[in-house]
């Protein structure tokens, strides 16, 4: 491909949106469900019960498109809400054995078809490793919120 002059910036960008592109298309092949219901699914896994707050600042969307993808996620078994027991205005979300597995059984599938296209990286892929968690911290700080990783780098 051309370089057409696009900056480091522009051409992440590009890579960033393609990717996205990508991981959509994948998610939804495979389990079946959006983005959006996928990190919802996803952020369970550290932690059930999580409050419809916490997941919706932790995915970055709004409390409105969060409800709607919550009523799709509970249409199709794949997670459950309960009201809190000490204060009804708070609702908790749990993922069920379905949600889990569906999940489980996708991952490594997903993991591994993306992970294929980057099997012949060079001996620097250490570097870009390096600057992609240097971006991911940029931008986590730009927007004031968690780090969305923490993996070793």
């Amino acid at each position: 491909m051309d370089d057409p002059g696009l900056s480091t910036s522009q051409l992440f960008a590009l890579a960033a949106r393609l990717s996205g592109s990508l991981w959509v298309r994948m998610i939804n092949e495979s389990v079946g469900i959006g983005w959006t219901a996928y990190n919802v699914l996803r952020h369970l896994e550290s932690g059930d019960g999580r409050t419809t707050r916490d997941i919706a600042a932790a995915t970055m969307v709004a409390g409105s498109t969060l409800t709607g993808v919550l009523d799709t996620l509970e249409k199709d078994g794949l997670v459950e809400r309960r009201r809190s027991s000490t204060d009804r205005r708070v609702v908790h979300v749990h993922r069920t054995a379905a949600g889990r597995d569906r999940l489980a059984n996708s991952a490594a599938a997903i993991n591994a078809r993306f992970d294929g296209l980057f099997k012949d990286l060079s001996a620097d892929e250490e570097q870009v490793r390096d600057f992609l968690h240097d971006v991911i911290d940029r931008f986590a700080t730009e927007l004031g919120v968690e780090h969305p990783l923490r993996l070793p780098r």
